[in-house]
């Protein structure tokens, strides 16, 4: 998957304004940008509640920060895939926030085995879509 190299800048970009500000924040807060390509769709669902972010404080669930999406209906035996980066809050001081990642099946799972080194934490297949 071409997008795996660039969840990892998703990340380091988080992480580094969550040291500084204590709290999470979209794609436009963090500095992040992501061109869509002939293969994918990519999207960052978090808004942030105040300004583009929310404190970490506040966050109570993992919560979508990162998507892709396969612009092809079948890749192998992946059937409209889509990949996802969750951000939830720690009680690790070290590393306040937590990634994992999941796929909306076990054969997109397979295109993307390096997605749970990039992320920090498990690989995860999402049951239902």
């Amino acid at each position: 998957m071409d997008s795996d190299k660039y969840n990892t800048y998703y990340v380091k970009l988080q992480d580094a304004f969550v040291v500084e500000a204590n709290a999470v924040g979209s794609w436009q807060k963090i500095g992040y940008t992501m061109q869509n390509s002939n293969n994918f769709n990519y999207a960052g669902a978090f808004a942030g509640a105040l300004n583009g972010s929310t404190m970490l404080a506040s966050i109570s669930a993992a919560t979508e920060g990162w998507s892709a999406t396969a612009t092809a209906a079948k890749m192998n035996d992946c059937q409209n895939g889509v990949w996802k980066v969750l951000f939830n809050k720690s009680s690790d001081a070290t590393n306040p926030v937590t990634y994992s990642a999941t796929a909306n099946s076990a054969a997109c799972q397979m295109l993307s085995t390096s997605l749970e080194q990039l992320t920090r934490g498990n690989y995860s297949v999402a049951t239902g879509g």
